[in-house]
C-alpha cells in the first residue's frame, strides 16, 4: 500500500499510526490488552534481534503500578548479550542487554516480556527506590509473586 493511502485511512480515522510503520485498527487494545503493548508490540517487530519487553514496559504489561507519569514512559526491552543487530533503536525506546535465562521470560498478552519477579528486580535495581517499593509492592498485592521469588526471579513463570 502506497505512503499516500496509508496518510488518507490515518486521516480518515480507518486505521491508528502506532509507530513509523506500524498501524493498528481503531479501537485496537482497548479489550484489556494495555495499550502500551501495542507500543511494544511495534518495537519488538521492528527490532533486528531477539528482544524481551521489560522494566517499566513489563510493568505495564503485567498491570503493576508504577508512579504517575511513568506510565508514559519510553517502550523499554532487554537483549542477550552478544545477540547480533542494530545496538540503536527509534527515538522514545530504551535498550539494555542482560541474560535473559528462560525461567525469567514469559508470554503475557501475546509478547515476550521479562517475568513479574524479573520486572520487579529490574525496576527496583535500575529506577529510582521509590519506583522499586511502587512495583514491588504491586507485585505483591496482586499475588502475582511472593517475597521469595524476588530472590530467585525464575522460579515461577
Amino acid at each position: 500500500m502506497s505512503r499516500y493511502r496509508m496518510g488518507r485511512l490515518v486521516a480518515q480515522g480507518r486505521l491508528v499510526a502506532i509507530r513509523r510503520g506500524v498501524y493498528a485498527l481503531p479501537g485496537e487494545g482497548r479489550d484489556g490488552t494495555p495499550g502500551h503493548a501495542l507500543q511494544v508490540a511495534a518495537v519488538l517487530a521492528g527490532c533486528d534481534f531477539p528482544a524481551v519487553a521489560s522494566h517499566r514496559s513489563a510493568a505495564l504489561i503485567h498491570g503493576l503500578d508504577l508512579i504517575g507519569t511513568q506510565q508514559a514512559a519510553a517502550v523499554m526491552v532487554t537483549r542477550a548479550p552478544g545477540a547480533r543487530g542494530s545496538r540503536s533503536l527509534r527515538r522514545g525506546v530504551t535498550l539494555h542487554t542482560a541474560a535473559l535465562p528462560a525461567g525469567h521470560v514469559v508470554i503475557r498478552h501475546g509478547l515476550r516480556s521479562t517475568s513479574v519477579a524479573r520486572t520487579v528486580v529490574d525496576v527496583a535495581r535500575t529506577c529510582s527506590f521509590r519506583e522499586g517499593v511502587v512495583v514491588a509492592d504491586s507485585a505483591l498485592r496482586s499475588r502475582q509473586v511472593t517475597v521469595s521469588e524476588f530472590q530467585s526471579p525464575g522460579r515461577r513463570s
